[in-house]
């Protein structure tokens, strides 16, 4: 049995708090192993907390229902199979998951859980379903079950601190290097719908839910029957279900609501045929909206684009998200795991828990820098932003081009470009940091997902215009066709790539801004007589 030490700061910040669960979590991250932590340790950890997940399943009861008080819609009730579903422990472990992750930091009130999201896009997608029929006849009970139920997984396979870690997808996906990644979340949950001896496909199985309709829904597979092929746009679409409760719970939650009643939007939605001859779409079923529905529609983009300014790109959220990946990146990295196929199996299982097990995890480790960064996030001592650029910046356009080919490549460049800056800083800048703690770069590049280059932007213009409007005679047309729609306000957001360092740095902002842009150009002059 291993044994721990443990460490000072977290001990004082546990004698701190009143609560007594709060004060057994931190001494419980507080632990340091005393020897040195291996592979076999991570691993056993590891199955030791994904194997609760799995175990085996409750009997289900035909007749048992579940009346659960929920935010924003009062009160919902799960029929039997739906109730079944939220039983299982797979599906618990995602109310130990943020919704909002490290947001709370600077939003005390974003505590709220994937399970309550999910939730509440499961009774979204019902009411939709309910008014839907009015569209469509043959939308019968047993489909609107299936979509409930996907509701309710659609967020299952999301790992632990939410999209956090979509920051390192490049590193740990099977699809690494150059290309599109799948997002984590994606990937996990289509694995568990094929997986014949996961707990989910087996929970689907036992009460008759077809795995595959689900996973269609879902976007792991196509093939759909076209008749109900609109179902998948309550899913992945510019005004969704999906998006529609958490803007609403987001914003609720930050207290910045700005969605008022989500159920408008489902009574508001209708089934149309759309054309698109660019994207080769012929006269596609779609979920559209009908013309008294244009404002909301324009509400809800709008308050996307504002929620991403204003909270998920909010600067405290950020740093934390950086801290967290570069720590996961560390440990992989330290024990070579992403070099095996072992290794593989611990890295999905580390995607499998909850937020609290996974720092725990990070916090044993044993290895001084990433001990370090958890500490750090705990005690809420978070690394500064040192300065900021424009990912379409006219005066620095170098900065566009770095960021794109970060994203191509992966995290792994990242991290790499990241030690080549770190190692031309001036040591007079390094050395105020103690020299026993710099074992790795102390300076984190953040590059957004979305990258501005040209193709990009019009992509984006594209998607947020893409939400349909129904017309007389049934044809669905996109809103930003419509001479009467304010589409002046959809241009897309703008996004920044930033440093982020220690704050005791920061008195050195302006010297480290200078040299990076100097870095960067020369990465991108490297880059091109590379190319050529």
């Amino acid at each position: 049995m291993k044994e721990y030490k443990i460490g000072k700061k977290l001990e004082e910040l546990a004698a701190k708090a009143h609560d007594q669960y709060v004060q057994s979590k931190i001494k419980e991250l507080s632990k340091i192993p005393t020897g040195e932590f291996s592979k076999d340790d991570l691993k056993n950890l590891s199955d030791s907390f994904v194997s609760r997940y799995e175990k085996s399943l409750a009997n289900f009861e035909p007749t048992k229902t579940t009346k659960i008080k929920l935010p924003i819609y009062s009160q919902i009730d799960l029929e039997p199979k739906l109730s079944y579903i939220y039983s299982m422990a797979y599906i618990q472990r995602m109310a130990y998951i943020k919704q909002l992750s490290f947001s709370y930091m600077a939003y005390p009130g974003a505590l709220h859980s994937r399970l309550e999201h999910s939730l509440g896009v499961s009774y979204l997608i019902g009411e939709f379903c309910n008014h839907l029929q009015n569209s469509d006849r043959s939308l019968n009970d047993e489909t609107i079950l299936s979509a409930k139920v996907a509701g309710m997984l659609h967020d299952a396979g999301h790992g632990p601190c939410g999209h956090s870690l979509e920051l390192i997808k490049s590193y740990i996906s099977p699809k690494k290097g150059r290309g599109d990644y799948r997002k984590l979340d994606k990937l996990l949950i289509c694995d568990e719908l094929n997986n014949k001896s996961s707990a989910i496909r087996r929970a689907l199985d036992s009460i008759e839910v077809d795995h595959e309709f689900i996973g269609q829904l879902l976007g792991c597979d196509e093939g759909i029957n076209r008749q109900l092929i609109y179902l998948t746009d309550l899913f992945d679409s510019a005004v969704d279900a999906d998006r529609i409760d958490y803007l609403a719970r987001d914003s609720y939650h930050v207290g910045k609501a700005s969605i008022e009643n989500p159920l408008d939007y489902a009574r508001s939605a209708t089934i149309c045929r759309y054309t698109d001859e660019k994207q080769k779409v012929y006269d596609r079923l779609s979920l559209a909206y009908t013309k008294d529905a244009i404002g909301d529609c324009i509400k809800i983009i709008n308050a996307r684009k504002n929620m991403y300014a204003e909270v998920y790109e909010q600067i405290d959220r950020v740093a934390a998200d950086e801290m967290i990946c570069h720590a996961l990146y560390y440990l992989i990295d330290d024990f070579q795991l992403d070099k095996t196929q072992e290794g593989n199996l611990i890295i999905r299982n580390l995607l499998k828990l909850t937020d609290h097990e996974l720092l725990f995890l990070l916090r044993v480790s044993g290895k001084e820098d990433i001990i370090n960064l958890i500490e750090s996030l705990l005690t809420t001592n978070l690394y500064s932003e040192i300065c900021s650029f424009p990912l379409n910046s006219k005066e620095h356009p170098e900065i566009g081009k770095f960021a794109s080919s970060i994203l191509a490549l992966g995290y792994y460049l990242k991290v790499k470009k990241e030690q080549e800056f770190w190692e031309s800083i001036d040591n007079n800048i390094k050395g105020l940091i103690p020299q026993k703690e710099v074992l790795r770069p102390r300076i984190f590049i953040y590059v957004p997902t979305f990258v501005k280059d040209a193709e990009q932007t019009e992509r984006e213009k594209r998607v947020i215009n893409d939400t349909l409007i129904c017309q007389d005679g049934g044809r669905a047309v996109p809103i930003s066709t419509i001479p009467s729609a304010p589409t002046e306000s959809l241009d897309p957001r703008t996004f920044n790539l930033r440093l982020f360092a220690p704050s005791i740095l920061t008195k050195h902002k302006e010297k480290i801004k200078n040299d990076f842009i100097e870095f960067v150009a020369e990465c991108v002059q490297e880059s091109q007589a590379t190319s050529k």
